[in-house]
């Protein structure tokens, strides 16, 4: 009986997951406690999972820009799925599946991509502003020059992408490539005001859980500090080498954690507490609100 050889990814996967499993066996009665007695903050963090969820399909609705599309209920619900399914493989399959189930609701296939695209792009660039920010925010002179850097690079984006948008026009114009032409014009532009105040939602309900989070468990984080860690999880979360970026959300809450002289046992269930928080919010969304009748064409 021969078995399927395993790349060093699914590898790298298999190690964490079962460092995770005897980490959890190994401190058990530690992390044990420690999750009963912050019960409440487990609830407050998956409502606001939740909420970030609903903020990040209402984002997505104004990108889609169809008057037509799928209401924000069933759109969360669509959306809570993709989530739970990045769990299933790396590289966010769950992007794929919600294109998928868009056009099960009527909504075209090259609409859902331009939106996913524009949306993923949008929000790595916006969140060059938000790093900026919260560096600046944290008044040290050793992030200045950083600081500095990241508004630079977000200035240029933004004069940057309208002189693009008009070359592709022009370009694709004379090739009557009416319907490339529309879809690369819309990849490409800068964000509408109402989605730009979508993604920044997004970004300051996940420096809310981090702010609470850590609060709840003593450390003095500041919002500019949880702002960072924001940016920082979310551009890991784009590559998402690991189904479900296992590993990597956990590694960057433990080490803030610990750099903060949090407990390794205290730092390990808040770790745990943020990924269980965040499938529980995604399931709740999932089974309340995923639309189960197919939306006529």
């Amino acid at each position: 009986m021969s078995f399927p050889r395993l790349g060093w990814r699914e590898a790298a996967y298999l190690v964490l997951v079962a460092g995770a499993a005897v980490l959890i066996v190994v401190r058990w009665s530690e992390l044990a406690a420690i999750w009963r007695a912050h019960g409440v903050t487990f609830a407050a963090v998956t409502a606001l999972m939740a909420l970030a969820i609903v903020v990040q399909a209402r984002t997505f609705k104004s990108f889609l820009q169809r008057n037509d599309g799928p209401g924000l209920p069933a759109m969360s619900g669509v959306w809570a799925v993709g989530v739970l399914v990045n769990y299933l493989g790396p590289f966010q399959p769950g992007l794929a599946v919600r294109v998928a189930l868009l056009a099960r609701m009527g909504v075209p296939v090259a609409d859902a991509s331009i939106a996913t695209v524009r949306q993923i792009f949008a929000s790595l660039w916006l969140g060059l502003l938000v790093a900026g920010i919260s560096m600046l925010g944290l008044g040290s002179a050793k992030l200045a020059i950083p600081a500095v850097c990241a508004l630079g690079a977000f200035a240029a984006v933004s004069q940057a992408l309208p002189l693009l948008r008009s070359v592709v026009a022009r370009t694709l114009g004379k090739t009557r490539a009416s319907a490339l032409a529309r879809h690369a014009e819309n990849a490409i532009a800068l964000p509408t005001v109402p989605s730009a105040v979508g993604v920044l939602s997004q970004y300051v309900f996940s420096a809310a859980v981090f702010y609470l989070g850590y609060r709840q468990f003593g450390v003095e984080i500041t919002l500019p500090a949880a702002l960072g860690l924001a940016c920082v999880v979310y551009a890991s979360s784009i590559v998402a080498l690991f189904p479900g970026n296992f590993g990597v959300l956990e590694a960057l809450v433990t080490g803030f954690g610990r750099v903060n002289e949090l407990p390794v046992d205290q730092a390990l269930a808040l770790a745990f507490l943020f990924r269980g928080a965040n499938i529980a919010g995604a399931l709740l969304l999932a089974a309340a609100l995923f639309p189960h009748k197919r939306t006529a064409t």
